[in-house]
């Protein structure tokens, strides 16, 4: 039988805990525990595993914001959380607001409050409890075919896949699997644990010449799979040399991969463009000579790296989710479309897209396949994989001040984010240096009557490139009216708005501004 949250509570280093909240799913069952101190929350799980965690936490990187609280939460249980251990309340977190449990209480997600005001309260202990629970109650239910099938059942569309589906069954099972083809060549894995040194390639060498392992690691319970791409594809569990997979084990993870190509079979049952930009945005270079190699590519073709983001990012999860999976269908058929060599995949509730296509032709192609609710930059002329883990790092870092200062652009090049780089570094919007890059604009700031003719500044500067027709029609204002008020600003300023470099200062206080009345 399933360890269940309830369950946990009983144990020696939860038995003093208080649930504070979400009573209602303390039966729901426990597969791992972690900690969560840091959170990235635009993208806490993007990658829907399903695992009925619980989370240790002390809610330390948010500890005094409380919107911040609830929105982790709300995207912990829309990615499979269970319930939350709460440690240093008292201490580090204040308190465990009003609102925290109503929404706990709403969700259904179990809030475990460790005793108030104690600091000898060590994580390490509530981890090995649980840990060693989940391990025994795992050895009491041979049967867990139907557990993996029933979270199946609800893994959005987006992550539909084997790896997905391999994912599951490593977590649950704690060892390596490997799906490959009849001649061990083709292969997907999953490791366990995450973080596992060895080289799976390595291993699989080593079994297919007869050799005992590898760095201690050997392969064992080798299962036949239907319903794959792979003719006479197999299912094998990589385990330390010691301990090898029980068969019956590793038969019903094939039977489950079996059965997931079944009920997907609509949907691509092929992680190759996902497995190629996250190897290449981690730069994994043997990974990405391997997944070369399975298309019969010697070299990396791609030289472009496009990403984009929701305008508007639902709050909701399954909204999230079916507005990206929407765009990526859309994107990748365009791309099959128009015969571009390339792929799309979701990270981090983006999404990315390597191509080869000139950096002209690429900013349009952008524009034309990218909604109407999506944001897009594009950094071309990449030259190796070691230059698309920097320029994806750079398009991250910069994605929602672009947003920002951009709302009206799409998509933006690599000049505008080189330039946004600079003034982020240089100029902080909240900075003394800020202030001081402000100073151009002192004879229009704060008079009321200067409102429309910033207005009418950063829409000719920033979102149409000083063409004042196009000004026009963004502002919905007769061409006259633009020019107008451009010869007034120049009045006012005291320079004509085409000399340099007051032009470049102009151009930079504008953006600031922007930034800052929009942060």
């Amino acid at each position: 039988m399933a360890l269940t949250i309830r369950d946990c509570c009983a144990l020696p280093s939860l038995s003093m805990a208080q649930v504070v909240a979400g009573h209602r799913g303390l039966d729901r069952p426990v597969d791992s525990i972690s900690v969560l101190e840091w959170m990235d929350l635009r993208s806490v799980q993007t990658q829907f595993f399903l695992q009925n965690e619980v989370v240790i936490t002390s809610f330390y990187s948010f500890r005094h914001d409380v919107d911040a609280q609830l929105l982790a939460v709300r995207r912990l249980r829309e990615s499979g959380e269970v319930g939350m251990i709460l440690y240093y309340v008292g201490l580090i977190l204040p308190q465990v607001d009003p609102r925290l449990i109503r929404l706990a209480d709403e969700l259904e997600f179990p809030i475990i409050m460790m005793p108030p005001g104690q600091m000898n309260l060590r994580y390490s202990e509530a981890i090995r409890e649980v840990s060693e629970q989940i391990q025994s109650s795992r050895a009491r239910e041979p049967d867990f075919a139907h557990f993996i099938l029933e979270r199946l059942a609800s893994v959005p569309e987006m992550h539909r896949s084997v790896s997905t589906v391999l994912r599951l069954l490593s977590d649950h099972l704690q060892m390596t699997l490997v799906l490959c083809d009849s001649q061990f060549g083709e292969y997907i894995s999953a490791t366990w644990p995450r973080s596992l040194a060895v080289s799976v390639r390595g291993v699989m060498d080593a079994y297919t010449q007869d050799q005992e392992g590898a760095q201690g690691y050997s392969v064992s319970g080798c299962q036949p799979v239907d319903n794959t791409k792979w003719r006479g594809a197999q299912l094998l569990a990589i385990t330390p040399q010691d301990t090898p997979a029980e068969a019956d084990r590793v038969a019903q993870a094939a039977q489950v991969v079996e059965l997931a190509a079944k009920l997907w079979k609509s949907y691509e049952f092929d992680t190759y463009s996902v497995d190629l930009i996250a190897a290449v945005i981690n730069e994994e270079l043997s990974e990405v000579r391997r997944l070369l190699r399975r298309r019969g590519q010697a070299e990396f073709p791609y030289d472009t790296l496009w990403l984009l983001a929701p305008r508007q990012m639902p709050e909701e999860y399954k909204k999230r989710t079916v507005l990206l999976a929407a765009q990526l269908k859309a994107m990748r058929a365009a791309l099959e479309e128009r015969g571009i060599r390339g792929h799309a995949a979701i990270l981090d509730e983006r999404i990315a897209v390597i191509l080869q296509c000139a950096p002209q032709d690429g900013l349009a192609l952008l524009a034309e396949l990218s909604g109407e609710g999506f944001f897009g930059i594009q950094l071309p002329r990449l030259n190796a994989v070691a230059d698309f883990h920097r320029a994806y790092a750079r398009a991250m870092a910069v994605m929602e001040p672009a947003l920002r200062l951009y709302a009206r652009r799409h998509p933006i090049a690599a000049s505008e984010v080189q330039f946004l780089e600079d003034l982020l570094t240089c100029c902080p919007p909240a900075s003394a240096m800020a202030a001081d890059g402000l100073h151009i604009l002192a004879p229009l700031l704060g008079k009321g009557k200067a409102d429309d003719l910033l207005e009418t500044l950063g829409a000719y500067f920033i979102d149409c490139g000083a063409n004042a027709d196009q000004t026009a029609e963004q502002l919905y204002l007769h061409r006259n009216t633009v020019k107008y008020r451009l010869q007034k600003a120049e009045d006012m300023l005291g320079f004509p708005l085409s000399r340099y470099p007051e032009q470049l200062l102009l151009y930079r206080a504008l953006a600031l501004l922007r930034l800052q009345e929009k942060a």
